[in-house]
């Protein structure tokens, strides 16, 4: 089988190798001192922050939900039956109607 994009795939690959050498000069580096980092991280206050910022992410995504998921399946129901509503009508309209050529 034939590659159809050979750029897409030489390009992914670059981008994973650029990623791989920042990740490797930033965890060897040792001016980074990563004790210093592990302590300021796990302060009180950045930690504060990220709890806040969980929050405000989930807070006004639960009723968002709560009104959105609801209504699909309702709106799929009801759409099945105004079909099978419409199917029967034209069922029970196509019973009544004399046949072609009937009694004359």
């Amino acid at each position: 089988m034939p590659r159809r994009h050979p750029g897409r795939l030489l390009t992914g690959a670059a981008a994973l190798a650029v990623l791989a050498l920042v990740l490797h000069s930033v965890v060897r580096n040792a001016a980074f001192q990563w004790d210093v980092v592990g302590r300021y991280l796990t302060t009180g206050a950045v930690l504060d922050g990220l709890l806040h910022t969980l929050w405000l992410t989930g807070a006004p995504l639960r009723p968002g939900l709560a009104h959105s998921l609801p209504p699909t399946p309702l709106a799929r129901l009801r759409a099945r039956l105004s079909v099978l509503r419409g199917r029967l009508h034209v069922a029970t309209a196509a019973d009544s109607r004399p046949a072609l050529g009937g009694d004359r």
